[in-house]
């Protein structure tokens, strides 16, 4: 087990105990109303973990006056002062690198008045003010990217939001707004040009009931349920025509079931099968007449696709990964000669096409399936024949010859845009199972000799994670007699010998703000 060395000057006391690092107090008795004390992350007193002042005839535990805590590299963590071991005043804490995190005052255990804080990038993050620990009054909160441009304000009543807040995006345009009674509001997002996005109740911060969310044009894009922040149950999607365009359900956020994708005239596009968000078992595809063209198997959102001509003959095969071209396909004439090949990246990828006889007939980009920049086409004897830049009008391809003496610049590929809307308000994960940035990783190696004395011997090593989580890894030596052979037991006793083997998960509490 790890030890606490506790020096007092100018006598020396020892004191064992079990804690979660080696830490070493060093007391200065040097002044006359306090006593200094030093806290030590190592064994040699080299690396400081605090530093603070303890009343005389107080014992070590009990901080008054002054108060900083460090990192392990030095650096400031946080600093203040205590009254009877209560944190009061004016407290600054820190991030790692050294920067200001947050500042504000105490009045015992609860934040009061003014509060600030900032992102690691050194760009203010909130501020706002407490009463008797709870948000009261105007607070604002900022982008982290963008310094000082102002993301959403309002205000609070006993820590809950009150009336009209606002939202804004990352230049400062207004994009949303709720209004609110004891945090509980209906929420409007609109686009720039004035439409209406989305319209939902917030419930303390979630998303909850019916939501609906809706194209630029003012058409219903989609609705359904949300839960907690989250799409539940059956939602329903349209186009920008108002045409039915998808339906299908969601488990906790993530598409689950039987999914049914539909063309403009109505009828059934696609339909298959997902778990959690990802495509599973058997996907068949429909053209606009309702004729099956193609057929795909996946597992956990990977498969391979096949398309095929009217008469059954290969028309396209590839891999998909999370619906998303990816790797080599391959393009056929309905012949059976090779028209093409593409090797895509998550989507994008170069398209070579061919004739017949395997000249080069064409290449360009396409992403998700579309035609995107300058497209070059070839004669058959390798002449270049003409560039064309592709739009889509409905998904229906236009072209646009340009000049062959044109000074071609290739453009930037960007994402495409997703018209399925993002929910709102996403739920909070665990923070025991969320890395922390810098946070302290190490071992906890531990024994108990005093456990002979109850025929054990247990001995374990801890991987810890600071103040989140450790998966101790503990084994046990059971004898009994302890100290004695078993060759001979005597006789109306139970006598045993063997080991006990254990694996733990540990949850850990975070540390006091003020300390």
């Amino acid at each position: 087990m790890m030890h606490t060395a506790l020096k007092y000057t100018p006598f020396l006391v020892s004191v064992c105990c079990t804690v979660l690092g080696s830490i070493f107090f060093t007391v200065d008795a040097n002044a006359q109303t306090h006593q200094s004390v030093e806290v030590y992350y190592d064994a040699v007193k080299k690396v400081k973990h605090e530093v603070f002042l303890v009343k005389k005839k107080k014992t070590a535990t009990v901080r008054d006056s002054s108060y900083t805590s460090f990192y392990q590299n030095g650096k400031v963590k946080s600093k203040g002062s205590f009254k009877n071991d209560v944190p009061v005043g004016l407290w600054y804490y820190y991030y790692e690198s050294g920067l200001v995190k947050s500042y504000g005052k105490f009045t015992g255990t609860v934040k009061y008045g003014d509060w600030k804080y900032y992102y690691e990038n050194g760009n203010i993050s909130t501020e706002g003010s407490y009463k008797e620990g709870k948000k009261e009054g105007d607070w604002k909160y900022y982008f982290e990217s963008t310094a000082g441009i102002l993301k959403t304000d309002g205000v609070y009543v006993n820590d809950k939001r009150e009336g009209r807040w606002k939202f804004y995006d990352e230049n400062g345009n207004f994009k949303a707004q709720a209004d609110f009674h004891e945090d509980r509001g209906m929420y409007a997002e609109f686009y720039s040009n004035g439409a209406k996005k989305s319209e939902g109740l917030l419930i303390d911060g979630r998303s909850i009931g019916t939501w609906k969310y809706y194209h630029d044009n003012g058409k219903l894009l989609g609705e359904g349920v949300e839960k907690d922040g989250l799409k539940e149950g059956p939602w329903v999607y349209y186009d920008k025509a108002g045409a039915f365009a998808s339906k299908g359900y969601y488990t906790q956020g993530k598409q689950s079931g039987s999914w049914e994708y539909f063309h403009e005239n109505g009828v059934l596009a696609s339909k298959g099968e997902y778990t959690e968000d990802k495509k599973e078992g058997d996907w068949t595809t429909f053209n606009t007449a309702g004729k099956k063209i193609g057929e795909g198997s996946f597992k956990k959102g990977k498969g391979i696709y096949r398309e095929f001509y009217d008469s059954g003959k290969l028309k396209i095969e590839g891999s998909i990964e999370n619906d998303k071209n990816e790797g080599q396909w391959n393009y056929y004439y309905e012949t059976g000669e090779q028209e093409g090949k593409c090797f895509y990246q998550q989507g994008k990828g170069k398209y070579l096409g061919y004739y017949k006889d395997g000249t080069n007939k064409m290449e360009g980009l396409l992403e998700d399936g579309h035609k995107t920049g300058i497209w070059r086409l070839y004669k058959q004897n390798g002449e270049l024949a003409g560039l064309y830049k592709t739009y889509y009008d409905k998904d229906a391809p236009a072209f646009e010859e340009l000049p062959l003496d044109s000074v071609i610049a290739t453009p930037k590929e960007t994402l495409p845009t997703i018209e399925m809307p993002n929910m709102v308000i996403r739920k909070k994960r665990s923070r025991y199972f969320t890395p922390r940035v810098n946070e302290f990783r190490g071992y906890i190696v531990g024994a108990n000799p005093m456990a002979l004395l109850r025929n054990a011997l247990p001995a374990s090593i801890e991987i810890y994670f600071q103040e989140r989580i450790g998966y101790e890894f503990g084994a046990t030596y059971l004898s009994k007699p302890m100290f004695k052979s078993h060759s001979s037991p005597p006789l109306n006793e139970i006598n045993y010998m063997g080991y006990q083997l254990y694996v733990r998960q540990k949850f850990y509490q975070k540390d006091q703000d003020y300390g």
